[in-house]
C-alpha cells in the first residue's frame, strides 16, 4: 500500500509546509451535541482501508486544512441530525439516505468499532440497515437503494472484520448479483439499463472485493462490458448502455470514468483516456452533486496534471459552498440537505478513500 501511495505523490506539486497547530483533543465515547468535531487520524479500519481518515495523507494528495475542516464539520452535523433508531431521511429514500450517511462517516475511517465519538453514531446506522434486510438479502426494493446500503454494510465489515456484520453484507452482495439484467446493467428495481443505478452496484462489488467477500465470477466482466457499450465515440455515457450520447457536463460521463477504474481499468485504458478528455475540458460543475463526485474520484485515479488541474477547480468551490454560520444548519450543504452533505462530504474525502491505481 505504501508503494501506490509514494508512486501517487511523486506525481504531485509539494503542498507548502502546515504551521505547527495543537493536537484536538479526541473525545472517546462521543458527546452528543450538535456542532462536536471528532478527531481523526487512526480511529478504525484495516487492509485497504487502513489509509482512511489520514489527514496527513490528505494534505500530501492535495488536501488542505480547510477541507478537512470542512469534512469534520459535516460530520458533526450528520451526527446532529440522525434519527433516534439510527437512520437519516431526505422524506421518502431512508434506506439510501441512511447508507449515505454511514459512508460519510466510514470514509473518514470511523468504524462502529473505532475509538472516535462517532462510533455509536455508525453502529445504530448499521443495526438500522441491517434491520431493513428480507431473507432473500434485499435492503430495498429500490436497486439504487439497496447499492447504497451493500457499500455500506461490505465497507463496514472489510474495515473491522466485525463477523456480525459478514453474513448481512455477503446476502446483500448476493442479491445484487442476482438481479443484474442480460446486458450487465440495473434499473430501478431490478434487472435493467440505467448508467446511474448500474454505478451503486458497482461500488458495492468493488467494496465486496475489498472486503474479501465473495462475488460470482461473471459478475464484473459483465459490467465492464455494459461501461464499454455505454461509451459513446464522443466519450461521453449516457442513460442507457446503448442508443444515446451523454453531456460532457452530465454526471453520466463522470460515471463512466469512475466505473471503469472500478472495474479494474488502468489510467492507460483507451476508454479511461477518451473519457478523462471529455470530463477534464468540462471541468468540475461543483452546482452538480452527483457529477463533482464521480468525476473527482474518476480525476484522482487519473492522477497527474489530470487530478491537479481538477482538484484546483473543485476542492475550494466546494469548501466555499458549506454552511458555517452559526445555526442548526452549521456544517451542511444545501441548507440542511443530508443527501447533498453527505455526497460533498464524499468528495472531499477523495485523498483517502480509495488507493490511487498503480498502473
Amino acid at each position: 500500500m505504501k508503494a501506490v501511495i509514494d508512486d501517487a505523490i511523486a506525481e504531485l506539486p509539494p503542498p507548502p509546509r502546515p504551521q505547527p497547530q495543537p493536537e484536538p483533543e479526541v473525545p472517546v465515547g462521543g458527546g452528543e451535541g450538535p456542532g462536536e468535531a471528532v478527531g481523526r487520524n487512526g480511529t478504525g479500519g484495516g487492509g485497504p482501508f487502513g489509509q482512511r481518515g489520514d489527514s496527513d495523507l490528505a494534505l500530501r494528495m492535495g488536501a488542505s486544512r480547510e477541507s478537512e475542516t470542512a469534512v469534520d464539520l459535516g460530520l458533526a452535523w450528520l451526527k446532529s441530525v440522525q434519527r433516534a433508531d439510527g437512520s437519516w431521511t431526505d422524506g421518502s429514500h431512508d434506506v439510501g439516505v441512511t447508507g449515505l450517511a454511514t459512508l460519510a462517516f466510514l470514509g473518514a475511517g470511523h468504524t462502529h468499532k473505532g475509538k472516535s465519538g462517532y462510533a455509536a453514531t455508525v453502529g445504530k446506522a448499521l443495526q438500522w440497515l441491517r434491520d431493513r434486510q428480507d431473507a432473500l438479502g434485499k435492503v430495498s426494493p429500490r436497486m439504487y437503494q439497496h447499492g447504497l446500503a451493500s457499500i455500506a454494510l461490505s465497507e463496514a465489515y472489510g474495515m473491522t472484520e466485525d463477523l456480525p456484520l459478514r453474513r448481512p453484507a455477503q446476502k446483500a452482495i448476493d442479491f445484487l448479483a442476482r438481479q443484474m439484467g442480460p446486458s450487465g446493467g440495473y434499473g430501478y428495481t431490478g434487472p435493467g439499463d440505467d448508467t446511474h443505478v448500474t454505478s451503486y452496484q458497482v461500488m458495492a462489488i468493488k467494496s465486496a472485493r475489498l472486503a474479501k467477500l465473495e462475488v460470482p465470477r461473471p459478475v464484473v466482466p459483465k459490467l465492464r462490458t455494459y461501461y464499454d457499450t455505454a461509451l459513446g465515440p464522443d466519450g461521453t455515457t449516457g442513460y442507457r448502455s446503448a442508443g444515446g450520447r451523454g453531456s460532457p457536463q452530465g454526471a453520466r460521463t463522470a460515471v463512466g470514468l469512475f466505473c471503469r477504474f472500478l472495474l479494474d481499468a488502468g489510467r492507460k485504458d483507451a476508454g479511461v483516456l477518451k473519457i478523462a478528455k471529455v470530463l477534464d475540458k468540462a471541468g468540475p460543475q461543483v452546482g452538480n452533486v452527483y457529477q463533482t463526485y464521480y468525476g473527482t474520484y474518476g480525476m484522482f485515479q487519473m492522477g497527474g496534471a489530470y487530478w491537479k488541474d481538477w482538484n484546483a477547480r473543485f476542492r475550494d468551490k466546494v469548501v466555499a459552498m458549506q454552511d458555517k454560520s452559526p445555526g442548526r444548519n452549521r456544517g451542511s450543504w444545501g441548507g440542511g440537505n443530508v443527501v447533498k452533505t453527505t455526497i460533498y462530504i464524499m468528495a472531499l474525502e477523495v485523498y483517502y478513500r480509495y488507493l490511487p491505481v498503480n498502473k
